[in-house]
């Protein structure tokens, strides 16, 4: 296996072709460089299990056949940040944040998110959807179109009780008051994604699941938009995982960069 260790030297990404910006990185079996983009990474071919890190939120190794591709991948997330998953369209970014959220089912491998099994291949445990702790964002907002602002928002709860972030503090932290009563369509496109982070948040998540929440937003509205994405990151306490083509976006948002490859 090929493993990456991100920028600050903590094991966080493994599996796949950790970097595709230059190919000096293939030139030994132990290195470090610096990619063009100032992106600091040691390659390590070698045991993969001996560099897994005992603190991180996330493990998964998992392997999924579709009509098109196989999925095969492994990696680990600490638990603070921007982990950002790059790729060209078609690589399997999406299939991977769908088989995190119990959307797909992998054929084979493991999920382990802070010590609760999410998906055991062998031992035939596949948790719902509502039963894994995280929040997600989807790249066509999925808003309920019938309902308020406020409304859409509180449906997170739905399978979290009234535990975890208070329905006023995510509201302030990100400036929703003004829009809590108006409807979906009432909404720019920037106020739409506000509010399905929003929602997403108030499920109390572990992870943060954003599948291209930009993409569809026009250029000047998308910086915005990354500015407020990092923003977030610095005040609250749950590990991101971001879905991505755009690798000026991956190199702006990403703490760490899990690069997937055909």
């Amino acid at each position: 296996p090929l493993v990456a260790v991100c920028r600050d030297g903590r094991t966080s990404l493994l599996g796949g072709v950790p970097c595709a910006f230059s190919a000096a990185f293939f030139e030994s079996r132990i290195l470090t460089k610096t990619c063009p983009d100032c992106f600091s990474v040691l390659l390590w071919h070698g045991d993969a299990e001996r560099l897994f890190s005992e603190h991180a939120v996330l493990q998964a190794a998992i392997q999924k056949r579709l009509e098109a591709f196989a999925l095969e991948v492994a990696f680990e997330l600490d638990p603070h940040g921007i982990t950002v998953l790059w790729g060209a369209s078609g690589s399997g970014k999406t299939t991977l944040l769908q088989c995190l959220a119990g959307l797909i089912r992998p054929d084979a491998g493991r999920i382990v998110c802070r010590g609760d099994v999410w998906f055991d291949a062998e031992r035939g445990v596949c948790l719902a959807p509502e039963r894994r702790r995280l929040g997600y964002v989807f790249q066509d907002v999925r808003l309920f179109p019938h309902l308020s602002v406020r409304t859409n928002m509180l449906f997170g709860r739905r399978f979290r009780g009234t535990s975890g972030a208070a329905f006023e503090d995510v509201v302030a932290l990100l400036d929703l008051g003004r829009l809590l009563h108006r409807m979906p369509s009432d909404l720019s496109g920037g106020e739409k994604q506000r509010v399905a982070v929003g929602r997403a948040l108030l499920a109390c998540p572990e992870l943060l699941l954003m599948d291209e929440p930009l993409s569809n937003l026009d250029a000047k509205l998308r910086n915005q938009m990354r500015a407020e994405l990092i923003q977030l990151r610095q005040r609250i306490d749950t590990t991101f995982i971001y879905v991505t083509h755009d690798q000026t976006e991956a190199m702006t948002l990403g703490d760490r960069i899990v690069i997937m490859k055909d």
